[in-house]
């Protein structure tokens, strides 16, 4: 947002949805007393790294290589995260999710792949940089999602607030901000304080991003990571790839091209895939938890001497 430097807008955005975080557990004081002081600090670890950590270095490794390179590294996210929830839980076995997590790879990197020549004026330590920033931040915001999955499901989901999880996670986002105002200052980006109009428009912008790109999309994420395996939602985060080309579209007013229609449809086919492998592995499941006739015991029926004993009791 012009004239304000990017750093200051995410300071911004993760500022308010601090404060409207704060607000909210003071009013659910009772169920986050009722999460204890482990679970509160493990919120607030997943706050700072998956929000102020995956900006840090993301726009660290957009800065060097450009946003175009840094897309299309962080565009593994929905792999990686799938391949890590299914290693810990074991739930599909990896030849069933060989297609989808290739069909879903290929679509984004089709979505995201541009001309050879816009990578002609970075150097060598450029890309390197480039690469492994992206990369560490695709694992923060991996790790984000697989730790996050494993508290939500492992507690029995309503045994933990929604409402409250979340906005424990907004507290930890809004600690780590504060570690984006030494390095706005370092950018030299234009403050919105020294200017009353970007001010208001800084402070619109902040709390819209706060309220629903921050809260009501953290509240959402936590509802489905409830719900959901992982490994779905790992899959799921594709599409969020092509919801931006959707906004990006609209905002430059134009059609898609053949590119992106083909990228969006393989990514569509991998997510479908993927979440069918996963409704024929529950059905397999379900099917060899029940017992068959076969396999249940046979009682003989009492003889009739057994019977007339019985009998002869009682009438003795």
């Amino acid at each position: 947002m012009e004239p304000v430097g990017p750093a200051y807008l995410v300071f911004g955005r993760y500022l308010f949805f601090g404060l409207l975080s704060v607000i909210v557990l003071i009013v659910h004081r009772r169920s986050a007393a009722e999460i204890g002081m482990r679970k509160a600090l493990l919120a607030l670890h997943l706050g700072i790294v998956g929000y102020v950590g995956f900006y840090l270095f993301f726009s660290f490794s957009a800065a060097i290589g450009g946003g175009a390179l840094a897309s299309i590294i962080t565009g593994v996210m929905p792999a990686v995260v799938t391949i890590a929830s299914n290693h810990i839980t074991k739930q599909v076995s990896w030849r069933r999710l060989v297609a989808p997590i290739a069909i879903t790879a290929v679509g984004l990197l089709v979505i995201n792949i541009r001309t050879p020549a816009s990578l002609s004026d970075i150097t060598t330590t450029d890309l390197i940089a480039t690469t492994a920033l992206a990369l560490l931040a695709c694992a923060l915001w991996s790790y984000f999602v697989v730790a996050n999955g494993i508290v939500l499901r492992r507690t029995g989901g309503p045994s933990i607030d929604n409402t409250t999880w979340t906005a424990l996670i907004g507290v930890g986002a809004l600690i780590g901000s504060f570690g984006l105002l030494p390095i706005a200052w370092s950018m030299d980006a234009t403050s919105p304080v020294g200017d009353q109009s970007a001010l208001v428009r800084f402070l619109i912008v902040s709390v819209l991003l706060a309220t629903l790109g921050s809260w009501c999309a953290s509240w959402s994420w936590n509802r489905a990571t409830g719900r959901l395996s992982t490994l779905l939602l790992g899959q799921l985060m594709a599409l969020e790839t092509l919801f931006g080309a959707l906004f990006n579209l609209i905002w430059e007013s134009r059609w898609p091209t053949i590119q992106e229609l083909v990228g969006a449809a393989l990514v569509t086919a991998g997510v479908i895939i993927c979440a069918r492998t996963l409704d024929r592995q529950r059905i397999r499941q379900a099917v060899s938890a029940v017992p068959s006739s076969q396999d249940a015991p046979l009682q003989e029926p009492a003889s009739p001497s057994c019977r007339r004993v019985g009998f002869d009791r009682r009438t003795s």
